[in-house]
């Protein structure tokens, strides 16, 4: 899903609906603060990620911002895939 973001910007209110809709789904489904931590951090970064004025706030450097919010959501994505395989893993015990 994130290599279709294309460019972000704020010509997609679509996207960025239904990436809410799948953080409340997740957020309402995990019991874990830690998850729900990273599911907030997810949809920051998106509704960053489709903001004009965001892009000029978050810029570093070379990094473009829509590079950098990238990166930060596919490490939050990873990080609460983890943290639900940890506790999946600790159940079977």
């Amino acid at each position: 899903m994130l290599s279709r973001l294309a460019a972000g910007g704020p010509d997609a209110p679509g996207i960025v609906r239904k990436v809410r809709h799948l953080c409340v789904n997740a957020f309402v489904a995990v019991e874990d603060d830690y998850c729900r931590d990273q599911i907030e951090l997810i949809e920051l970064y998106m509704a960053d990620l489709f903001s004009a004025a965001a892009h000029q706030r978050r810029r570093r450097g070379s990094v473009s911002a829509v590079d950098m919010l990238k990166h930060k959501i596919g490490k939050c994505l990873g990080t609460f895939e983890a943290r639900l395989m940890s506790m999946a893993s600790a159940r079977r015990l």
